[in-house]
């Protein structure tokens, strides 16, 4: 006659079943970029996907992490503690603050001033419902001499073809 839940309540497993189904929707919310009914559970759903950062112990080498724009992670927070409804909306994230007119990030930022770090999945939810102009700024552990850091400025190489003035010379298909 169909699946009905009273039918598994009575089974061993079914303590853990609404969990698992609760964890399975909130990652169809964001696979689906499916907003949230509420604010409450994108805040959940967000908590969930995110970790503190600590940058005295970063994570194991090659994991990534987001920098996104302090100023709108905070209007997020604010607005998502406030209310239950999807009001006011919110702008799509913009992290152009943080990169200078050739798109590498500026130096000089503070952390929690200028930029929070979260994790892939945080970056994955919040980047999935309010989506952004970017840049995406991905950042990986490195270690180095045996201490492990969050690689904010990797290196970026330009590698071009010269004529014996140094003019650079276009590819030609």
């Amino acid at each position: 006659d169909g699946l009905l839940r009273e039918a598994f309540e009575s089974e061993p497993w079914a303590s853990e079943a609404e969990a698992v189904v609760r964890a399975l929707g909130r990652l169809m919310r964001v696979d689906q970029r499916l907003p949230p009914r509420q604010r409450i559970e994108e805040t959940e759903i967000v908590c969930c996907l995110n970790a503190p950062f600590d940058p005295e112990s970063p994570g194991r080498p090659g994991e990534t992490w987001y920098l996104i724009s302090a100023r709108w992670f905070e209007k997020w927070s604010d607005i998502a503690a406030s209310s239950n409804g999807k009001s006011p909306e919110l702008p799509s994230i913009d992290n152009s603050s943080l990169v200078d007119s050739a798109g590498y990030l500026r130096i000089g930022l503070c952390e929690r001033a200028d930029y929070r770090v979260i994790t892939r999945g945080a970056w994955r939810a919040l980047h999935a419902w309010y989506g952004g102009p970017g840049p995406i700024l991905s950042r990986h552990v490195i270690e180095i001499d045996g201490r492990r850091e969050l690689e904010m400025y990797p290196l970026r190489l330009h590698v071009s073809r010269t004529d014996r003035h140094g003019n650079e010379l276009l590819l030609e298909r």
